[in-house]
């Protein structure tokens, strides 16, 4: 692993590429929010297990592709936005392994203006509701924004990134994340345990997240016909509590959907005090389906 102060440029031989085994065994910003339990789409027990071979990689999809494409885009209008600074043409990766775990830190670009240095990250979103107010410092989704800090302690580049969003109708907004001493060190306090877990065998406890049930469900496709497993008595009576209590709210959420379909009968749009609240959508079936906003 190359030390703190190598830097590799997509294209060449020391650019370490995602989803190769050598990228999968480092820990990358990407990976950081799940490791701290942050993240949206990813648990420490479903990380950890793809990190250590019992799930399958993830594979590339059309989102990831659509927010590879859209970067020269968001790169033309960051250097609209911020004159006299210089990007670099393409990302720019950072290899160490001072942390006390092997990290990569590839940086979509990195921003360059006299003897300053900044991170300069782009993501895309259908939804900019999910986003907070871009005036407010790191006011963007909280696994975002610890990405962008794991950027800052892995490069040493402690200038505030930036980090642009491209939403629907082409509606861009641009977000600064300082770096911030006390959660950097709690992120790396997070990142060192999980790294020893990985290298003891013990991955992290069970959790809620659909992800950990996803890996779970993945560990064991066969089912091995006649074969029966004991359960404790106190996880098979909250299996059936739970049960019952998804059975009630589904039943109950049944019956207000049927009185919100039946006050806005044809529209498109329902409203409350003025105020979209959701939509009737074309379903695939040919009916329709009421969708909260």
């Amino acid at each position: 692993m190359r030390a703190t102060t190598s830097v590799a440029y997509a294209g060449s031989d020391e650019f370490i590429t995602a989803g190769t085994p050598e990228h999968a065994q480092t820990i990358s910003p990407s990976k950081v929010a799940a490791i701290c339990g942050v993240s949206r789409f990813e648990s420490p027990y479903s990380l950890w297990c793809r990190m250590k071979g019992w799930t399958e990689p993830i594979p590339p999809n059309d989102i990831f592709a659509v927010g590879h494409a859209f970067e020269p885009a968001l790169a033309a209008l960051w250097k609209i936005e911020n004159p006299g600074w210089k990007l670099s043409k393409g990302e720019v990766q950072y290899v160490t392994d001072k942390l006390g775990f092997p990290a990569v830190a590839t940086l979509d670009r990195r921003a360059v203006r006299g003897s300053k240095r900044r991170i300069v990250e782009f993501k895309t979103a259908r939804d900019l509701s999910l986003w907070g107010d871009p005036d407010l410092d790191g006011d963007c989704p909280a696994d975002y924004a610890l990405q962008v800090i794991a950027q800052q302690v892995i490069t040493g580049l402690a200038e505030p990134a930036h980090l642009m969003v491209m939403g629907p109708f082409f509606k861009w907004r641009t977000y600064t994340v300082s770096y911030d001493i006390e959660v950097a060190s709690w992120m790396l306090e997070k990142c060192r345990a999980f790294y020893a877990s990985l290298q003891a065998d013990e991955p992290p406890p069970l959790d809620s997240h659909v992800a950990t049930y996803a890996s779970v469900r993945e560990q064991h496709p066969d089912i091995e016909e006649g074969l029966s497993a004991e359960i404790p008595a106190e996880l098979a009576r909250a299996w059936r509590e739970q049960s019952r209590v998804v059975e009630d709210a589904n039943t109950t959420l049944r019956g207000v959907k049927v009185r919100v379909l039946s006050n806005v009968r044809n529209a498109q749009y329902v409203t409350c005090d003025g105020q979209t609240v959701g939509s009737r959508r074309p379903h695939r079936s040919g009916s329709v389906m009421l969708v909260l906003r």
